[in-house]
């Protein structure tokens, strides 16, 4: 059997396998079910402390209804204690799930702040969820090539032996301006 006489610092399994908790000394014993015949030994556990946290991303831009998750940096990179809290100063607009997890909820800004357990370092990610309006279009005019025979072939295009279609949509019923767009096709 196996025992640590202060599990504070170091614990040991019935393998022997002994995991450092924090800093410290602790004396672990192996004892023989066959004779109680024991012998110990003395292990110093050090952790190592984090000095810093940063972010993979410093600002974000995503569209209501989608998530990306953050991910934190520790400095060190092996620091013993990585465990870490999140928040949003705006949920409303953004929500972090416990992982990191950042969802947009509404148009509007927030900031995401990750905050490590071990020394209280913090770190910020400005997030940003524009005001998009996602239209279903339908294409008013299409060409394609089916088999040997090209439907529409003034709008079809061959270029180095690939075909280019291209799908021709009405814009004119739209209420406002479009500054920018972007197109994504399911097929």
């Amino acid at each position: 059997t196996w025992e640590s006489k202060n599990t504070s610092s170091a614990t040991v399994n019935s393998k022997g396998i002994v995991t450092g908790v924090e800093n410290g000394t602790a004396e672990l014993v192996a004892t023989t079910v066959d004779g109680g015949f024991s012998a110990s030994c003395v292990v110093t556990v050090v952790t190592k402390a984090l000095a810093g946290i940063s972010l993979d991303k410093s600002s974000l831009d995503i569209i209501a209804g989608q998530s990306v998750t953050l991910i934190p940096i520790f400095d060190p990179v092996d620091a013993s204690n990585k465990n870490v809290g999140w928040e949003s100063d705006n949920t409303d607009v953004v929500t972090v799930s416990s992982r990191g997890k950042v969802t947009a909820v509404s148009n509007g800004t927030a900031t995401i702040t990750v905050t490590s357990e071990d020394g209280g370092f913090t770190a910020t990610c400005d997030v940003n969820v524009p005001d998009i309006k996602i239209i279903d279009l339908s294409p008013v005019h299409d060409a394609y090539i089916e088999n040997t025979t090209a439907f529409n072939n003034t709008h079809l295009k061959c270029e180095g032996g690939r075909r280019i279609s291209y799908l021709m949509f009405d814009l004119a019923g739209l209420p406002e301006n479009i500054s920018a767009a972007e197109l994504n096709l399911t097929v």
